[in-house]
């Protein structure tokens, strides 16, 4: 059987994270901390430059395009919830990874499922016949092209206009079934390419966080330390 492997985004990040700790200090649970809660995307770091220099190549791009690149170009990478410019990032990988690989592997009786990783999408080799008869920048000018009219058509029917508004968690649901015990959804950081790791796909992220040290631990776990649904610590974790 086929084995999978993570993509190397976070695993980047945490060794980039370390090793600037430890040139500092010894690392502190502070440091840790910051770590868990990271959430610049690797995969933005790699294909945004590549997009602000596919809309440059154009002598007199679409004043659209050119705001878009202009946003991505001066947006920090991270994942943050209030963040119009991971939206607008969130919904080019879609549409760049859907005209990479969508017609190619529906014509071979494939789905979405067989699509290749995140990490080969934006490494691929330019000239290596993937991308079709299009040049890379055509396919990014595209797909950036894509993501802002979808941006602009969420936008004006209300349904979102930052990241938080697509990314936010399940609500968790209590085992006894009453509806007054679930804890509600939250519009949330990270990606799958994140330190701080979610997939809103599959409502998928941390159960539990723990740091620790000889000499002290913290920890945090979805809702609350307390099972009692009328304490003040029932849901007193639940938007960290």
């Amino acid at each position: 059987s086929a084995e999978g492997y993570a993509t190397p985004w976070r695993g980047i990040r945490i060794y980039d994270l370390l090793d600037a700790a430890v040139d500092e200090q010894s690392p502190t649970l502070d440091d840790m901390a910051t770590l868990q809660r990271d959430v610049r995307d690797g995969r933005a770091g790699r294909l945004v430059p590549l997009v602000v220099d596919a809309v440059a190549a154009v002598e007199d791009p679409d004043p659209a395009l050119r705001e878009a690149a202009a946003s991505l170009d001066e947006w920090d990478r991270r994942m943050d919830r209030d963040s119009e410019a991971a939206l607008l990032f969130d919904r080019l990988i879609d549409a760049y990874r859907e005209r990479v690989f969508g017609d190619r592997f529906a014509a071979a009786g494939l789905g979405e499922d067989d699509w290749p990783t995140d990490w080969v999408l934006v490494t691929l080799d330019p000239d290596g016949g993937w991308l079709g008869d299009r040049s890379r920048d055509a396919l990014l000018r595209e797909s950036l092209a894509a993501a802002v009219g979808r941006v602009e058509t969420e936008r004006e029917a209300g349904e979102a206009t930052t990241y938080g508004d697509v990314n936010t968690t399940a609500a968790i649901r209590h085992p006894f079934g009453q509806s007054f015990l679930n804890y509600p959804a939250y519009p949330t950081d990270g990606s799958p390419a994140t330190v701080f790791n979610y997939r809103r796909e599959a409502s998928a992220g941390s159960s539990w966080r723990m740091l620790w040290s000889p000499d002290a631990a913290r920890a945090l776990l979805p809702g609350g330390n307390a099972g009692r649904p009328f304490s003040d610590d029932s849901a007193s974790q639940l938007r960290r």
